[in-house]
């Protein structure tokens, strides 16, 4: 059965405050099922907040500006930042102590939050290899510190080499790599202050190890 095709934006184009988006000569988009296109919205608003809260941008008061205006149309998630948001002692490079506000999701949010980056180097890996990932990797995030040592050093030796690509006018950028004797890796990079990293397993790869 076809699927009617819509152009969608990836990386998500409401990440972006209204006033900056004039300033982005080109969003990079690519074609998608209508019906995945219009699911997306609760995922991406998470990710606008959590990734946007951290980020250091130019424009981080456009930015925070338009978080506001998230957070005041969307009562869930405004809740959900409010009950999860401490306030810890952090020590500065000079030796001052200040509060900072911290904010940890929940571990059954994670998987929404982070569908909405999976959802970029899906398109990402089309763009770069023309295919399809998903008919060949099952996509995960992780951590390099959460590796073995000396595969997360090949993971950042592997991002220091690797080609870098960037979309709407620099401010995502992305590589892919494969470290010797391991798994494909992308390396997504928002705003110039988030960095996230997945694992691409070829699939069938829970059963060879049974």
């Amino acid at each position: 059965m076809s699927r009617e095709l819509t152009r969608e934006h990836l990386p998500q184009r409401s990440f972006y405050p209204k006033k900056i988006r004039s300033q982005i000569e080109s969003f990079n988009t690519v074609m998608a099922c209508s019906k995945c296109n219009n699911e997306s919205n609760v995922s991406d608003e998470l990710a606008k907040v959590v990734f946007g809260l951290v980020a250091s941008v130019d424009w981080k008061d456009e930015l925070r500006q338009s978080i506001d205006s998230t957070l005041s149309k969307n009562q869930r998630l405004d809740r959900l930042l409010e009950e999860n948001t401490r306030t810890e002692k952090i020590r500065l490079e000079n030796g001052a102590v200040e509060d900072a506000r911290a904010f940890k999701l929940p571990q059954h949010m994670n998987e929404e939050l982070f569908s909405s980056v999976k959802r970029m180097v899906k398109a990402f890996y089309f763009m770069q290899f023309g295919r399809v990932l998903v008919n060949d990797y099952e996509l995960s995030e992780f951590h390099p510190d959460a590796a073995h040592p000396s595969l997360a050093e090949k993971i950042r030796s592997g991002v220091e080499s690797a080609a870098i690509h960037g979309v709407n006018g620099e401010t995502v950028l992305y590589t892919f790599f494969n470290p010797q004797g391991s798994d494909w890796v992308c390396v997504v990079n928002l705003f110039k202050s988030v960095q996230l990293y997945f694992v691409m397993k070829e699939l069938g790869w829970r059963d060879e190890t049974i």
